[in-house]
């Protein structure tokens, strides 16, 4: 049933983010059918108007809990940060990459109804990114944190 569930819930957020623009859902191909436990999208700031980071606020502030995705990378967390050789360990793509990834909530406990509201809410955030910009003094270019995420650094810039 879960993985059922997870692939349904996968081919949702695929049917409703083909159109958004700035938003990439990473593809999951016929070799690669595994078990749909997460649904990663790429947020294309160009494309979609805003980052990252300010879309998982404008979600977070709606009480959608979507996570960076695997941020920070695994050479920056425990225990390879405390290592002395992570010194010379720099992954400046891989923390590029994780820096416009987002993950999308799934599960037994998210149905369709639960996706299409999550991605109206991503369409108008796209559709309004020039007001979500005028907004950022008011969030005081802060990212709104969930306590089970607490590893997603702020990189909005600062209003001007």
């Amino acid at each position: 049933e879960v993985i059922w569930t997870n692939h349904r819930n996968y081919a949702q957020y695929q049917t409703n983010m083909d159109r958004i623009p700035g938003m990439e859902l990473l593809r999951l191909t016929a070799d690669q059918c595994g078990n749909a436990q997460y649904v990663v999208a790429h947020v294309i700031e160009s494309e979609f108007g805003i980052s990252r980071n300010e879309l998982l606020s404008v979600l977070r502030a709606e009480g959608i809990f979507a996570r960076s995705y695997f941020e920070p990378g695994c050479q920056n967390a425990a225990p390879y940060v405390d290592q002395k050789m992570h010194e010379l360990t720099t992954l400046s793509v891989t923390d590029h990459v994780l820096s416009e990834v987002i993950q999308s909530p799934t599960g037994t406990g998210v149905d369709v109804d639960a996706i299409n509201l999550v991605t109206d809410l991503i369409a108008f955030a796209q559709r309004n990114s020039a007001e979500t910009i005028s907004c950022r003094k008011a969030w005081n270019s802060q990212l709104v944190s969930h306590p089970n995420d607490p590893v997603v650094r702020s990189s909005m810039p600062d209003a001007a």
